[in-house]
């Protein structure tokens, strides 16, 4: 069996990682363990805030090393690029209705961009194909 190594990482946060205190310690400490283990991970939260978590991101750099991001807009993505000693983040923020963001997703000092809004059309598209009308 050849071993398998994670690079990367990637979220769609969910409402129920918002709607209980352990559900956000827990995606936090998950998302702690990710990046301490040196895997670049993205988290697309197209949520609003909730009264337990405004973000995840300030939650996961108060982890780490205390520090936090101004942010103006509650939807974002972030994609965290590990590197030794330190992490960089690209932060995109949007509104509802906005097209999605590209965002960066890494492969070691490489990356491909993902364009969120591309993806979640042709997948919408897919799922309308596969629906049966109500009725028949």
């Amino acid at each position: 069996m050849q071993n398998k190594i994670v690079i990367d990482i990637a979220i769609i946060v969910s409402p129920r990682n918002k709607n209980a205190r352990e559900k956000v310690d827990t995606f936090v400490e998950k998302s702690v363990n990710y990046l301490a283990a040196g895997i670049h991970y993205l988290i697309i939260d197209v949520l609003p805030a909730t009264r337990l978590i405004d973000n995840f991101v300030n939650k996961i750099l108060m982890q780490i090393d205390g520090g936090e991001i101004p942010q103006a807009k509650e939807l974002y993505t972030v994609s965290f690029q590990c590197l030794d000693p330190k992490l960089q983040l690209y932060v995109e923020e949007f509104n509802v209705g906005d097209v999605l963001p590209k965002v960066p997703v890494f492969l070691q000092k490489e990356y491909v961009i993902v364009d969120l809004e591309t993806t979640y059309l042709a997948t919408l598209e897919d799922l309308s194909d596969s629906v049966i009308p109500n009725g028949n």
